[in-house]
């Protein structure tokens, strides 16, 4: 039709639909088809803030085109044009559309008239051969001025020769905008004026459901494509379930499909590797299509989180399930009834928390470690990160941990340095936290290249003042060390526990490797080490000790609650050596005689009104009997004696282990039970 316009007047083409529909789509398919001759010219009405820049703005397009286009004139067409535009939209700023008072506009009127000027354009067009499309979209973003005039300026100043206009609004919203000026208020009356200027109008067809939700399909497919998106099979049914009872009956119009694609184009290449895909796929959708969702998930975390990084209950600790449900019940009444149950729906595919919530679904212990593992936004430690779109600042890059745990396979003096960096930028807890979860799954010299960098670390791994010592930094590293040495063959393991410990320079983290080596894998079904290697391993680490205390005191390299298991190592393969150590402490005097009774006494941890205190108390006889099988109580007793020290009375009360005991009165238990001891021989 626009091909074989040959008229001395425009032609005006109506695309009629509501927003989203796919009227551009439809204005660049016909773009796609005119001649490579047609002289094609984009106006976008609603980039300009009033008449006069408007009609200008219109005209200087136009211009644009035929100067690009047209060349063999012997005018310049574009200037012409130009100017006409300019003196319309002087005229038109001054005195509306009327011709009255042109001499008023200066030298580019004074010696042609619009009507002349008008004329040599025509002539132009006409000589050119050429035909002009004017595209306007976006006509119903404008006010209802600019929309009256946008039509009286296509009808009445815009009327080419071999020149179409091709107008893509949403009809209803027009007549209703032009009604007040043409039709006495009545959307008939707007119509009727629309069809005195529209000569074709086509309505844009509806797109089908099945259609729209093929289309979204694709250009999720293509975003995949674009940006390389792996994900497997789990994942893609989970995503694509959600999507079609939860966002599909949403998609009415081919631009809703379009605005999901992009948002996932914008969301996927920041936070690949980052995050789990799918779980951002259902977070964006719901940003485009239950934005009030979105935001009341992004600011109540706390109804959709448990604290996941410790363990605990499935819910929020701070409110009941009953709660949380009320609030969330409450919150879902602002959707229809319809959208309500496949909305709640996706919210527990997403969080497993409000899936026990609502069901009562118990959820196994470790679950959040799998939470964790796989990056979902149901782990505290990744929520935030769905709707920041970076990792923040103090947090671990997935994508970079990921390449630590590869690098680790051939370890070399860099990806050591590379994890001492890492503890300079990272909270040490998180590193180690984030490394246990993988602990499992490491190869053998993955194993091994990983234990060799946290002995070599082990002074950057804090012990947090916390009630169990068991759960700080450094006993978790420690654990992990212990834990690790099962990937390795058992021939190899005590070649390499060897040889770690000689590398570890911090006597502390080396007797907290041996701990849970030992100690704390008595019941485990597999054995590290036998009997035999757990001695060689033992005689190791008191010859590593005995080098530190020619330099410091026994007490000034272990706390006093690790020394308990050491003496009781030295007492079974040094006993002579033992009785030397012991000897050459006391005689630094009394500290050190209590220093020695403070060994076999409980350490106590305390939380109340005054904050965290830690104590010494609860020596009873189990303690003291210990004592005497492992050290020469009767030195240690004889010291205490010759400095006088008064037999305080120590109630049963008092030394069991909620009250803290001075130095005084624990020597008096001390005393007072090696006296009953000799009664008692």
């Amino acid at each position: 039709m626009i091909d074989r316009h040959e008229s001395q007047q425009s032609l005006v083409i109506g695309l009629y639909g509501k927003w989203g529909e796919g009227k551009t789509s439809v204005m660049n398919f016909i773009k796609a088809e005119l001649s490579v001759d047609t002289i094609v010219v984009n106006f976008n009405p609603w980039l300009f803030s009033d008449q006069g820049h408007l009609i200008q703005a219109f005209f200087n397009s136009i211009a644009f085109g035929l100067k690009k286009s047209i060349i063999h004139t012997k005018e310049k067409a574009g200037k012409i044009l130009s100017d006409y535009g300019s003196a319309i939209g002087a005229i038109s700023k001054a005195a509306g559309i009327s011709l009255d008072g042109i001499s008023l506009f200066g030298d580019k009127l004074k010696d042609v008239s619009i009507e002349k000027l008008k004329e040599r354009v025509d002539k132009i067009i006409n000589e050119s051969g050429k035909r002009i499309v004017v595209f306007i979209d976006d006509i119903d973003r404008l006010d209802v001025v600019e929309i009256q005039y946008i039509f009286k300026l296509v009808k009445l100043v815009g009327d080419f020769p071999k020149t179409a206009y091709v107008l893509a609004f949403d009809d209803e919203m027009v007549a209703m905008a032009l009604a007040p000026k043409y039709g006495n208020q009545d959307k008939v009356n707007g119509y009727l004026f629309l069809e005195k200027i529209i000569q074709v109008p086509l309505k844009i067809p509806k797109a089908t459901r099945k259609a729209l939700r093929q289309y979204t399909i694709d250009l999720i497919d293509k975003v995949f494509q674009d940006y390389q998106v792996r994900i497997n099979e789990k994942e893609m049914a989970s995503f694509m379930s959600s999507f079609e009872d939860c966002f599909v009956p949403h998609i009415d119009n081919p631009r809703l499909g379009i605005r999901y694609a992009n948002t996932l184009s914008f969301a996927l290449p920041l936070l690949m590797g980052e995050v789990h895909i799918a779980d951002l796929m259902l977070v964006e959708g719901v940003k485009v299509f239950f934005p009030e969702a979105y935001d009341f998930l992004r600011v109540n975390s706390s109804l959709f989180l448990t604290d996941t990084s410790k363990g605990g209950s499935m819910y929020n600790k701070d409110l009941t399930k009953d709660e949380i449900k009320k609030q969330l019940d409450q919150f879902l009444t602002i959707y229809p009834e319809k959208t309500r149950k496949p909305l709640l729906n996706l919210l527990q595919e997403l969080f497993p928390q409000v899936f026990f919530v609502y069901r009562n679904y118990m959820i196994g212990d470790n679950a959040w470690q799998e939470w964790y593992q796989t990056k979902r936004i149901a782990s505290g430690k990744y929520f935030n990160r769905y709707f920041s779109y970076v990792v923040q600042e103090g947090d671990i890059s997935d994508v970079y941990f990921n390449q630590l745990l590869t690098d680790l396979e051939d370890s070399t003096d860099e990806v050591t340095n590379d994890v001492g960096e890492l503890f300079k930028t990272i909270e040490a807890s998180d590193i180690i936290f984030k490394l246990r979860l993988w602990e499992d799954q490491l190869t053998a010299s993955q194993s091994k290249s990983l234990s060799m960098i946290l002995v070599k670390h082990a002074k950057q791994l804090p012990i947090e003042p916390r009630e169990f010592r068991s759960y700080t930094t450094h006993a978790e590293a420690a654990k992990m060390v212990a834990h690790l040495s099962l990937n390795i063959s058992s021939t190899e393991r005590l070649d390499f526990m060897l040889k770690l410990l000689a590398a570890c320079d911090n006597i502390p983290f080396a007797i907290e490797i041996d701990y849970w080596l030992f100690y704390k894998n008595e019941k485990a079904e597999e054995k590290i080490f036998n009997e035999e290697e757990t001695i060689r391993v033992h005689e190791y680490l008191i010859e590593k000790l005995k080098a530190e205390i020619d330099a410091y005191s026994v007490f000034d390299i272990l706390p006093d609650m690790e020394l308990w298991r050491v003496f009781l190592w030295w007492r079974t393969s040094d006993g002579k050596g033992l009785d030397e150590l012991v000897d050459k402490e006391l005689e630094k005097g009394v500290l050190a005689a209590i220093n020695f009774i403070k060994v076999f006494t409980p350490t106590i941890t305390s939380y109340g009104n005054k904050g965290h205190e830690t104590f010494k108390s609860g020596f009873v006889e189990s303690n003291f009997n210990a004592m005497c099988e492992i050290l020469n109580t009767t030195k240690i007793y004889e010291i205490l004696v010759k400095a006088d020290f008064e037999h305080l009375a120590v109630t049963y009360e008092k030394n069991s282990g909620q009250n803290p005991l001075t130095d005084s009165e624990l020597t008096g238990i001390f005393l007072d039970m090696y006296e009953k001891h000799l009664k008692d021989k």
